[in-house]
């Protein structure tokens, strides 16, 4: 998974939080900034960001687009792709499928370039600059929660649930491990059920008890 995609804020706290040596507490807080959000069962299709220019290529005009090297593994000619036009201020996406993909084409950062011939004809000018975005796998059915649920503690990944109870709500971090990230949501691939509720606005201050102490989140 993409860690940069966390909540940045989460991630740039960790080493306070891990100097702390604080074991995550249960804690109880009415605050109405307190949002939530259901754990819930999705089919989550994974992409490949590329970025490149039109070029003529041997069957008509074709995106010579740039891979990251840690992206590169995943990308196969004869992938579907997506490459966005802008057209009256807006991205009209046209259909690619990878022709080639040339891995290690850059030695200075191991990035690869991957050909997207267009699906159909197109009347975009050569030397267009596009960005694009590659499939390369798809998971049904499987246990997700938004992007911002999640939160990064002494190099782990929490998750802040939330319990009904006698004495009413309480908010608890959990340990979890993520897989694929799509689309600002990440699968959860276990320490949470399709039963449970995690915080996705004002928990920070739980799987930071120091940090919520000195001023809340």
């Amino acid at each position: 998974m993409n860690k940069a995609a966390l909540p940045l804020l989460a991630a740039a706290l960790s080493g306070l939080a891990a100097c702390g040596g604080r074991r995550p507490a249960v804690l109880k807080d009415p605050a109405s900034s307190i949002r939530t959000a259901a754990v819930e069962r999705r089919d989550l299709t994974d992409f490949v960001p590329a970025y490149g220019i039109v070029v003529d290529g041997p069957n008509g005009p074709e995106l010579e687009a740039n891979v990251e090297a840690a992206d590169a593994p995943r990308v196969r000619a004869g992938e579907d792709a997506t490459a966005y036009v802008a057209e009256d201020g807006r991205d009209v996406p046209a259909p690619c499928r990878v022709r080639r993909i040339l891995r290690g084409a850059s030695a200075e950062t191991g990035g690869a370039i991957a050909w997207l011939a267009f699906s159909r004809p197109t009347d975009v000018p050569l030397r267009s600059f596009l960005y694009a975005h590659i499939r390369t796998g798809e998971k049904r059915g499987v246990l997700t929660v938004p992007l911002s649920a999640l939160y990064v503690r002494a190099g782990r990944e929490y998750a802040v649930v939330a319990s009904t109870g006698a004495t009413g709500v309480s908010y608890a971090p959990r340990r979890v491990e993520t897989g694929l990230v799509a689309g600002g949501t990440a699968e959860i691939v276990s320490g949470l059920s399709p039963f449970d509720r995690v915080v996705v606005a004002g928990g920070l201050g739980f799987v930071y008890a120091d940090f919520k102490a000195a001023g809340g989140d």
